[in-house]
């Protein structure tokens, strides 16, 4: 008697040299709107035994430059932080993102840089308006959730 069912390959969870999906999905729902071209998406799924990795809030390392600098510099130090743990931007699953007086035009330099940094590797987002940081001058942070390369 021979059996036909597929058999899933066993992996041993004990060791760190199993192999793990790389595969990403990032959703939008018709039903939802549609935050594309804020440069984010509704929904991301991340692969079974994918190592996470969590990047702390990244604030500009000069701040006292202008809102746009604050922004590009923050995106920059993420990128690092991300690096040092295994992970890229192209596989960040979350941010979180910090403005101190929010308004429509900050809003749109951090959409422009969402979609700059994070290409079609879009991320689920949230911004968070406040009115103030932990360093007085400081405008912007960010913070993410990524899966490692």
């Amino acid at each position: 008697m021979s059996d036909t069912t597929p058999r899933k390959p066993s992996i041993n969870i004990m060791s760190n040299t199993a192999p793990i999906p790389k595969a990403i999905e990032r959703l939008n729902p018709d039903t939802l709107f549609d935050p594309t071209d804020l440069g984010f998406c509704s929904t991301v799924v991340t692969p079974a035994g994918a190592r996470t990795v969590y990047v702390a809030g990244k604030l500009a390392d000069d701040h006292d430059a202008d809102f746009d600098s604050q922004v590009a510099q923050s995106f920059e130090n993420l990128r690092v932080a991300l690096e040092a743990g295994g992970a890229s931007l192209a596989s960040v699953v979350k941010i979180t993102c910090l403005i101190v007086d929010a308004d429509s035009e900050r809003i749109g330099v951090v959409s422009q840089a969402r979609r700059d940094h994070f290409g079609t590797n879009r991320p689920t987002s949230t911004i968070i308006p406040v009115p103030r940081l932990v360093s007085e001058n400081a405008l912007f942070e960010i913070d993410a959730i990524a899966i490692a390369d």
